[in-house]
């Protein structure tokens, strides 16, 4: 009878510690448009500095893998707009423009609607309106640097996104 009761507060405290860590976190698909106070109830996000209306966050807790971890040590930072998940940002070196846009491609599964060159910087912008975000990756042809950002339409549309002449990614 003790080992039967030993073995259900076992199970009973496994299973209260996994409820309470939750799901992790979806990285490169998070749900944008929620609000702070309801993603950040185990306080994994923490904020580290504010521009105008938005505030940038990094992510401290358990998160899904993704096949990004597999080849960089990515920089990712969420930016939250009247409290709202707006963008995730990512920067990362080390993977060749070519790489890149392969995975792109891949993933995002069209070309892109824009590609242009901007002081050093090959860009390249998808929109999906159907799906409420915009996705653009900035390439550093000199440096080998990688920014991307995926926004959430919505929010862009209610914010003005270009703060002192500067979009998000250039100001980050």
């Amino acid at each position: 009878m003790k080992k039967f009761i030993l073995v259900f507060w076992a199970i009973a405290i496994m299973f209260s510690t996994t409820a309470f860590c939750g799901e992790p976190f979806d990285t490169m698909y998070p749900p944008f448009g929620a609000d702070i106070r309801d993603l950040n109830t185990q306080g994994y996000f923490v904020k580290y500095r504010s521009s105008g209306d938005v505030d940038y966050y990094n992510y401290i807790g358990p998160c899904k893998p993704h096949r990004i971890y597999e080849t960089t040590a990515p920089l990712i930072v969420f930016a939250f707009a009247k409290g709202r998940l707006y963008a995730r940002i990512i920067r990362e070196w080390g993977r060749t423009k070519e790489v890149l846009l392969s995975s792109l491609l891949q993933g995002l599964q069209r070309e892109p609607d824009q590609a242009y060159a901007e002081d050093g910087w090959s860009v390249y912008v998808w929109d999906f309106p159907e799906r409420d975000f915009r996705y653009k990756l900035k390439y550093n042809d000199a440096t080998g640097e990688a920014k991307s950002i995926r926004y959430h339409l919505p929010l862009h549309r209610e914010l003005d996104a270009r703060k002192n002449g500067k979009s998000l990614l250039e100001a980050w």
